[in-house]
């Protein structure tokens, strides 16, 4: 059975975020069979592509210091993924769970809850916060002085504080923490840690800065929050970094690199994500102009507006009707 397990991690070399998968048994897989996307899958994609391609920037060749001058990465293959039973909601379990690891002031518990209405918006999955735990749950041993920072163990978190508190109706299980991160004596740090298989995964905020410091900080406090919750959700539905367009699912090797890439999915994992999860594209687009508006962004209210404007505008020139794919 093939093992997935995801690290943010920040390398010897400096402020880093990498994925990392590990894939047993390789040498026993069966060559796969040709496989043929749906006819109605490939014009919906290349709809997709057509309308929204003012949006959205292709990636340039990667420069040295960059995530995918470091990492060969492959396109996941939107129809494969389709095809594949990626991982997500269930009658079971149809729910997002965010658990704040430590004490939050008001700032920092708006912004918790800023990020379940987002996750509620973007995968279209209802998101609940869950009372506070106590760090005290933290041995000693699992905690250390390092750098600037005091430090939690977040493979001790994953398996010792959330797997035994799973919640039966869980799709994800993701505590936020302000301590900063290190799964083992080997790393400096990690942003987070994730166990797809066992639906769990922690995150810190330690180094997106002090929202109280300005106004501006808060703002990119909001933003860092927002978009790496969104980023690691998307690999808890198997979704993949992308290397095709610039896009919130593209791997960051540094925080500026991180900070350059946009809140929004290309066409291709919108395409992913809106298959997977039911969602309608055009109400998405709008409830996210919503919040984006009334949390103080006004380029990305005018990114999901004109998406919305630019869907329509082509779908009614060409003819379009999502019940046509």
């Amino acid at each position: 059975m093939n093992k997935l397990f995801l690290i943010l991690a920040g390398t010897l070399l400096g402020f880093g975020i990498f994925f990392l998968v590990d894939f047993l048994d390789d040498s026993s897989k069966e060559p796969e069979e040709k496989f043929i996307p749906d006819k109605k899958l490939k014009r919906e994609l290349a709809y997709l592509e057509y309308a929204l391609d003012s949006l959205h920037e292709f990636m340039g060749n990667p420069i040295y210091g960059e995530w995918l001058y470091h990492n060969r990465e492959v396109e996941q293959n939107v129809f494969r993924y389709l095809d594949s039973d990626p991982k997500g909601p269930t009658n079971e379990r149809s729910r997002i769970y965010l658990q704040p690891l430590g004490e939050f002031d008001s700032l920092e518990t708006g912004v918790l809850k800023l990020t379940a209405e987002y996750l509620t918006i973007f995968y279209n999955i209802p998101v609940e916060i869950l009372e506070p735990l106590s760090t005290d749950l933290i041995p000693d041993g699992m905690r250390r002085q390092h750098q600037d920072y005091e430090q939690v163990n977040s493979e001790y978190i994953l398996d010792d504080i959330l797997v035994p508190r799973l919640p039966d109706n869980a799709v994800s299980y993701l505590a936020f923490t302000n301590y900063d991160l290190f799964p083992n004596d080997s790393y400096n740090f990690v942003f987070g840690q994730a166990n797809l298989g066992k639906r769990v995964g922690v995150y810190s905020t330690a180094r997106f800065g002090n929202p109280a410091e300005s106004k501006e900080a808060y703002q990119l406090f909001l933003s860092r929050t927002l978009k790496v919750a969104a980023h690691e959700l998307g690999h808890m539905f198997s979704i993949t970094h992308c290397v095709r367009y610039k896009c919130v699912m593209n791997g960051s090797n540094n925080m500026e690199e991180s900070d350059a890439k946009p809140h929004f999915l290309c066409p291709e994992d919108l395409m992913k994500v809106c298959h997977h999860l039911n969602i309608d594209m055009n109400e998405r687009f709008l409830d996210l102009s919503k919040f984006w508006q009334r949390n103080g962004f006004p380029e990305n209210e005018r990114f999901c507006l004109e998406s919305i404007s630019l869907l329509k505008r082509y779908a009614a020139r060409d003819g379009v009707n999502r019940d046509d794919f």
